[in-house]
């Protein structure tokens, strides 16, 4: 079970420091996002860090009126 404990720090240790010094690509970043998912870890409504991401996408160049694409249904 230690071999695991050790695989299992020196993944997360891995995905850290590959955030934290931006060099994660976006797979990377898809990994992690899984991994977090995977594990139900979840960040709460009071991280700061998730509320200015909501907060930067009130700024997005869209127009209330514009009209999104839609989609074809392929049947």
């Amino acid at each position: 079970m230690e071999k695991e404990r050790q695989l299992y720090d020196a993944f997360v240790d891995t995905l850290l420091e590959k955030i934290q010094d931006g060099s994660a690509s976006p797979k990377e970043l898809e990994i992690v996002m899984n991994f977090l998912k995977n594990n139900n870890i979840q960040a709460s409504n009071k991280h700061k860090g998730l509320a200015e991401l909501a907060k930067s996408t009130m700024n997005l160049p869209f127009e209330e009126e514009d009209e999104l694409p839609v989609m074809k249904r392929i049947k």
